[in-house]
């Protein structure tokens, strides 16, 4: 995702200095939004994969990464969703989550999951130690707020302007909060 993320943002300057380059093809409305998709999913599968090694680290005992295995697969098929919507210029999100919101119904039941399977792992730890509580406070506050990025969906928030812009720009500061918990989680594992 970081390579992408890199990828995208280079066209998309390339394309911002030369306004004819490409423009017919992807354009910078289509490499912006890959842009920036690329590089948060990075941050946030580079969080997620964060807390699993963490916990294999920390858990001795054998664990079962069947649940991990389904929630990558659901994230793949968003991602892959996502890049071929930005190429046909599907859009129908907001800020930073400008893909289809169909392709965030597997990251919302990818993060379910993974919720599930982090609470699966972490509830054989006697004594949580503080990133342990780190990192569940920031994988429930970011589906919280994931799916509070979604409110425009229903007609009373899309309908009322200064309510949606307010939800949105509230909840995308919001969610660079909960991945930071999950890093500084991470930090406080390895200091």
């Amino acid at each position: 995702m970081l390579v992408l993320g890199l990828f995208f943002g280079i066209l998309a300057a390339t394309i911002y200095i030369f306004p004819d380059f490409l423009k017919h093809q992807l354009g910078f409305v289509s490499l912006r939004p890959l842009h920036v998709t690329s590089a948060i999913f990075w941050i946030i599968l580079g969080a997620t994969g964060c807390i699993y090694n963490g916990l294999k680290q920390h858990i001795k005992e054998a664990t079962t990464y069947k649940i991990a295995f389904i929630q990558w697969v659901l994230w793949i098929v968003a991602i892959i969703g996502i890049v071929i919507s930005y190429f046909n210029k599907d859009f129908g999100g907001r800020e930073y989550w400008e893909f289809n919101p169909i392709w965030a119904l597997p990251i919302a039941i990818a993060w379910m999951l993974f919720l599930v399977n982090f609470y699966s792992l972490v509830k054989k730890i006697k004594n949580w130690p503080v990133y342990i509580w780190m990192w569940l406070t920031g994988v429930l506050f970011f589906l919280f707020t994931f799916s509070e990025n979604y409110l425009w969906l229903f007609p009373y928030f899309r309908e009322h302007f200064i309510t949606d812009m307010t939800i949105q720009w509230k909840v995308n500061g919001s969610l660079v909060g909960s991945w930071n918990q999950i890093l500084y989680g991470t930090r406080f594992f390895n200091g």
